[in-house]
């Protein structure tokens, strides 16, 4: 079966477009859809709320799935190189019209060589990803132990004063953290949950990072998240991958 998927974020917009590309490049190769999935929701939404966990449900072996664009898929290579692997696991053919991507198999079934090269540059970009994020959070924890605030100091809570103004301090040894964080797309739920993940702790030292807590911490650091910036970010990293691998 021939699946295309569709999504959007709001109900301003409409999935026609996508539709119409996709069902041009059926018309153009023979091919003809036999399942349109399509979902109104935002790429914050979890992999569940997207449908994608559905999806992956109702792909059967040698299937293939269609879609307009990376970005209607996934919202970072973490979670694309995820998805495809789930893909792959199940033989599933992936076809991305914008950027001209079709994962496809041999006739052992195994991957097809340019497929290959492909997943291994995702990987190696996911891993890129991880460790530019560590670094910041390690930069971010010495310029903290360099400005002398311990992290989870217990007695921050006796001067208001005081406590704000090292909060202000505590905060802006995270900007560069954030600020990479920003630059990949993150909007601030995405960054709390990051800050949770990475284990980096409040100044107080004391539960989790709240949505509250994150909005604090952007306004102490004159940081604004740009969530339009997240799926051009997207596009533009995989078209170089993919100019890559042409390449090569």
């Amino acid at each position: 079966m021939v699946f295309g998927y569709l999504r959007v974020s709001s109900e301003l917009q409409d999935t026609e477009s996508q539709k119409h590309q996709i069902q041009t490049y059926c018309n153009s190769n023979d091919m003809q859809i036999d399942n349109w999935l399509e979902f109104t929701i935002s790429t914050k939404r979890n992999i569940k709320e997207r449908g994608i966990d559905d999806l992956l449900t109702k792909l059967k072996r040698k299937d293939i799935l269609i879609i307009s664009e990376l970005s209607r898929l996934g919202r970072s290579i973490k979670e694309l190189n995820y998805i495809i692997d789930q893909l792959v696991k199940k033989k599933i053919q992936l076809i991305c019209l914008k950027q001209n991507i079709h994962i496809k198999y041999d006739n052992g079934n195994g991957l097809d060589m340019q497929s290959k090269i492909l997943l291994h540059v995702l990987s190696l970009v996911a891993e890129i990803e991880r460790d530019m994020i560590s670094e910041r959070a390690k930069a971010g924890h010495a310029r903290l132990k360099a400005m002398g605030i311990p992290r989870g100091n217990k007695d921050i809570g006796k001067y208001p004063r005081e406590k704000r103004k090292k909060a202000i301090g505590y905060n802006n040894s995270l900007k560069e953290l954030v600020t990479g964080l920003i630059e990949q797309g993150y909007n601030q739920r995405q960054i709390r949950d990051k800050l949770n993940e990475l284990g980096i702790s409040t100044l107080t030292g004391k539960g989790k990072w709240l949505l509250i807590s994150v909005q604090k911490l952007l306004a102490d650091c004159g940081l604004k998240t740009k969530r339009a910036r997240k799926e051009k970010q997207l596009d533009d990293l995989t078209e170089k991958v993919i100019e890559t691998i042409k390449n090569l």
